[in-house]
Parts: C-alpha cells; sequence; structure tokens
C-alpha cells in the first residue's frame, strides 16, 4: 500500500514538472513570437522610411539634371543616364544595412525587370534581369507598377525578404529596400533555443533532485499522517466527519468508546438517527447552526445509548466549507462530562449545604448572644449591687473579688453585644443601591467628631465615586477603619488619608494612617473575631471592628487587604463595584 502511494506520489511530482516545463516553454515561445512580431514591424517601418526618404532623394536629383542647362542632358533619357551615373557611383561606396539589407533600382525593358544598381550577393557587377511575370523581385514588381508600401516576398534571387517599395516619379524606375527574413529571425531562433535548452536543463536537474529527495519527503509526509491518525485514534475526544447531508463520513474509536459501539457503525449514516435515535435534525443541533452561521457552535445535551441510557455530553461543531464557500459539512468533536457534570452537582450540593451551615451559624450566634443578655443583665445587676452596698464594709479581698465580677460581667456584656454585630454583619436584608461615597464620609466623620476632636486627627479625603453597595453597611466599614486610625496613631495626632482609584468596573479604596504599624505576620491574625495584637489596658476594644468590615466587604463581592510595617503606618485596601 505504502509502495503503491509512494510510486503515484513520484508520478505526479514528475507530471508536475513537466507541466511545469511545458507552461514555461509555451512562455517562452510566445514571448519570443511576440518579439519577433514586434521587431518584424519596426524594421518594416525603418524601411519605409529608408525607401521614400531615398525616392525623393532620387526624384531631385533627376529634376536638377532636367532642369540643368548642360547640352547633354538636354532630353529625357540624357537626365536619367546622368542621375542613374551618379547613383552608380554613390551606391559603390555603400556596403548596404545590416547582414543582408540593400537597395535595388529597376526599370522596365521590353518585358523584363532590369536592375540598374550592381547586388550586394550576386550579379555584383551586372545584375540579371528577371522576367516581368516571374515570382521573383516581388517588391520591384509592385514598384514598378506605381506602388508604395511592404510587404514579406521573394527578392531577385527567389529568398523571402521583409521589403519596402516606392516608385520614382520621372524616370520611371522602381525603389525596394529590403532585408532578409532570416536575419530578423535569426536572434529569436537563437534565444528561444537557449530558453528551451536551459528549461530542459532545468527540468533535468529538478527531476534528478525530486528523485533522490522524493521518497524521503513522501515518507516524512507519511509519517506524519500516521501521527494525526494516531493522534485522533487515541484522543479521548470523539472526532466525527460529517456531510451537508448530515451524513457521517469518518469517525474514531473516541465516538464508539462514548456511545459504546463500535465506531465503524456510524460511517454512511446519518448523525441524527445514530447519536439521538432521531428522525430529522436536532433542534439543538450544533452542527447545523454551524453550517448557517459559518462560525464554531457548543451544547451541552445527552446522547442515547443503545441500551436507553443517557449520557453527558459536550458537542463542539465546526463548519467546513466548499471552493465555492459554501457550507460542505461539519467537524463534530464529542466530549463525555458525565463526571464533570456529576462533580458540579456535587458542588453544587455541597455550596448549598454549606449555605445552609451558615445562615444556621449566623441564627445560632444571634439567637445565642439575643438569648443570654436577659441572664446576663441580671447578673451584672446584681453585681453591681453587692458592690454598691458592701464596698468598704467587707475585707479588701471581698472587695477585690467584687471588682473581679463587676469587670468580667461588663466585658462579657460587650462580647455578647459584638457577637451579636458580628452575627448581624454582611446580611442582605438592605437592597444594594448607588451610594455616593463622598455623603456617605460626611456621616462617618459627624459619627467620629468627638473623637476627631478628642485626638486631634486631620483627614484628608480625595474625591469619592458611587458605589454598588448597602449604605448602613458602609459607613459601618468607614467607620471602623478610621476608627482603627484613631485607635493606633502612636505618639503624633492621627494623619488620615482616603483615597480611591478605578480599576475595571471596581474600585480599589486606601485607608492609610501613620501610626504604630503592624508586623506582616499578624496580617491574616487581625481579621479574625476577637483576636487582639495589645492588651485591653494599652488599647481598648475587643477586636470586632475588622472582622465586621472583612465580612461586609465580601459580602459585597470585594475583598480587602493591608500593608504595613512597624512604626510606619498602615494602609488598609478594599474593592467595590461601582454603580452604573
Amino acid at each position: 500500500m505504502d509502495q503503491q502511494g509512494n510510486s503515484t506520489d513520484r508520478k505526479q511530482i514528475l507530471l508536475l514538472i513537466f507541466t511545469v516545463t511545458s507552461l514555461v516553454l509555451f512562455a517562452t515561445v510566445l514571448a519570443l513570437t511576440i518579439s519577433y512580431r514586434a521587431a518584424r514591424e519596426g524594421q518594416r517601418e525603418r524601411l519605409r522610411e529608408l525607401v521614400s526618404s531615398e525616392a525623393r532623394l532620387i526624384e531631385t536629383l533627376y529634376r536638377y539634371e532636367h532642369h540643368s542647362s548642360n547640352p547633354i542632358n538636354a532630353s529625357y533619357g540624357d537626365a536619367a543616364e546622368a542621375a542613374l551615373h551618379q547613383l552608380r557611383e554613390a551606391h559603390a561606396q555603400f556596403a548596404g544595412f545590416g547582414e543582408t539589407g540593400e537597395f535595388t533600382l529597376a526599370r522596365i525593358e521590353q518585358g523584363q525587370i532590369v536592375f540598374l544598381l550592381s547586388h550586394r550577393h550576386f550579379d555584383l557587377t551586372r545584375p540579371q534581369p528577371v522576367p516581368l511575370n516571374d515570382s521573383k523581385a516581388a517588391p520591384m514588381r509592385r514598384a514598378l507598377a506605381g506602388q508604395a508600401g511592404s510587404m514579406i516576398g521573394l527578392d531577385y534571387r527567389g529568398e523571402q525578404v521583409l521589403a519596402a517599395y516606392e516608385p520614382v516619379a520621372g524616370p520611371a524606375w522602381g525603389l525596394v529596400a529590403k532585408v532578409d527574413l532570416a536575419e530578423i529571425r535569426a536572434p529569436f531562433w537563437r534565444a528561444g533555443f537557449i530558453a528551451s535548452g536551459v528549461s530542459l536543463v532545468l527540468a533535468l536537474v529538478a527531476g534528478l533532485a525530486i528523485n533522490r529527495t522524493g521518497h524521503r519527503l513522501v515518507r516524512r509526509i507519511n509519517e506524519k499522517e500516521g501521527l494525526y491518525r494516531s493522534l485522533v485514534e487515541n484522543i479521548d475526544l470523539g472526532i466525527t466527519l460529517i456531510d451537508a447531508d448530515y451524513r457521517v463520513r469518518m469517525t474514531n474509536a473516541a465516538q464508539g468508546r462514548i456511545l459504546k459501539r463500535p465506531a465503524a457503525d456510524f460511517v454512511g449514516k446519518h448523525c441524527y438517527q445514530e447519536f439521538e435515535r432521531r428522525d430529522g435534525v436536532c433542534d439543538h443541533c450544533p452542527g447545523s447552526r454551524a453550517l448557517r452561521s459559518g462560525k464554531p457552535e457548543e451544547v451541552e445535551t445527552q446522547g442515547e445509548l443503545e441500551d436507553g441510557q443517557r449520557v453527558e455530553v459536550c458537542i463542539r461543531a465546526f463548519p467546513l466549507q466548499d471552493e465555492s464557500g459554501r457550507g460542505s459539512g461539519f467537524i463534530e468533536v464529542i466530549e463525555d462530562i458525565s463526571e464533570r457534570k456529576a462533580a458540579q452537582q456535587a458542588l453544587k450540593k455541597t455550596v448549598a449545604d454549606l449555605q445552609r451551615s451558615n445562615r444556621e451559624l449566623e441564627q445560632f450566634a444571634y439567637v445565642a448572644s439575643h438569648d443570654l443578655q436577659e441572664p446576663l443583665r441580671m447578673v451584672n445587676s446584681y453585681v453591681q449591687l453587692l458592690a454598691r452596698r458592701y464596698q468598704g464594709r467587707l475585707d479588701a479581698d471581698a472587695d477585690e473579688f467584687i471588682g473581679f465580677a463587676v469587670e468580667g460581667a461588663s466585658r462579657m456584656q460587650r462580647l455578647i453585644n459584638d457577637l451579636l454585630t458580628f452575627s448581624r454583619a454582611g446580611r442582605q436584608d438592605e437592597a444594594l443601591v448607588p451610594v455616593d461615597c463622598d455623603q456617605l464620609l460626611a456621616t462617618v466623620r459627624q459619627n467620629l467628631k468627638l473623637a476627631i476632636e478628642k485626638s486631634g486627627a486631620t483627614l484628608e479625603v480625595a474625591p469619592l465615586p458611587t458605589v454598588l453597595g448597602a449604605g448602613s453597611q458602609l459607613v459601618q466599614v468607614f467607620q471602623n477603619l478610621i476608627a482603627n486610625a484613631l485607635k493606633f496613631h502612636g505618639d503624633k495626632p492621627p494623619q488620615i488619608e482616603i483615597a480611591a482609584t478605578r480599576q475595571g468596573d471596581k474600585y480599589i479604596f486606601s485607608v492609610r494612617d501613620h501610626g504604630i504599624g503592624i508586623d506582616p505576620q499578624y496580617f491574616s491574625k487581625i481579621f479574625i473575631i476577637f483576636q487582639r495584637l495589645h492588651g485591653k489596658k494599652e488599647y481598648p476594644g475587643t477586636g470586632i471592628g475588622l472582622a465586621v468590615t472583612k465580612k461586609i466587604i465580601e459580602q459585597h463581592g470585594g475583598r480587602i487587604w493591608i500593608e504595613s510595617s512597624p512604626g510606619a503606618g498602615t494602609t488598609f485596601f478594599f474593592t467595590l463595584r461601582g454603580a452604573k
């Protein structure tokens, strides 16, 4: 099979060389023919000009001799003979033009063409006359008949020439300027032989080169074809070639594996019958859509197996076109996505379970913190009552213990309140609407007015955009971050800078301070609820603010991160979607 294919390929290559050589030879001959005709016509025009000017010169000479006062030239014949005498003297000094070109001058005497000047080729001194009815000297015969023009005909030797002829008025002579056609053709014959020889040599060299390399090239082509077939047959994707009538022309083994049938069973049959068990083209068929649109199409569907079971598949169709640009079929690539679909369903269920679990945890935290409020309030009230009634009436240890109890109950109250705040943070009870952050920040500054004045803080706020969010929750975000900067300012009064930059459809906000800074190893810890980096006496608080802020930002589809180092201040960044 391979040997037959190699032989066929070699024959096709040789046929191609022969065809190209023939076309080159034909083009060469055509070019030479056109060039020859152009050269011949150019020579014809030059001969016409030469014979016309020469005839006028002879006529002028004759008239001069005819009107001369010399008694010898008084008659008609004497003037003609005198002019002829001068012409012969001049002609003796003229060797002709080109290799074969010459002028001939003649008149009619006793039914013959009598040449008056010596010839260039033979009868050099006494040219032989030619009978008037002879086929030779055809151009001269026309000149003596009073005609002017050009032609291809026989000269006095019987050679084919290109000639221009003109009658000489007065002495009734005929003048011919001629050149052999062989002289005009000679350079083109030589060029033709050279071009043909070069073409044949090139064809021979090309044939020898292809004969030496053709087998190797064909082998490489066969190897690549084999690699292609191996790829198509071993890939996990089903690949099928389908014509415009929806008949399967070729398919690979993976198609059979996906549909659990031998791939050969599909060839020659309608794809909708074999793949979908239908009597007509499927409504969702991507191949049909690809043929109409001329673009690749894709669909996820179920294919029916012979046992009635169905398999989840992704079908991609790539349209094919013939030379006229019309759809000739399509290539269909089928992928078994059963496992992926099962994984998606499992993931969907997991996400649903996780969301339900989060809701339950939030509800539990809310209920627990809410239900703990009343008993804790009662404990706190009685402990404070003990402190008021018995402070200083018992010993020092009792006063200290009562103090511990009061402080613990108050701290427990704050923690429960913070837990309740955290459980409520980020809940989508409030609709997301366009929020003007400049107005929002004005509200935050009013809420923190006393803290800002007390700390002597300065706020530098750049123009802020309008974002999509829940207004009350975003107030909490800015308030927590600014309050954080007011708290951890160090020895100097707080200096806070707030700005926003656009990035695609989102904005990146930054809240920067010049306070004590944070060691990078604690970046992830600060966003965990109730996590603190400092003692309660040094910096008060429960560690809830940043955890609430992070939860709100993430519920808005954004993210929050930090850049800081000890003593160099801290910058919080977070993203929010811009309002359309």
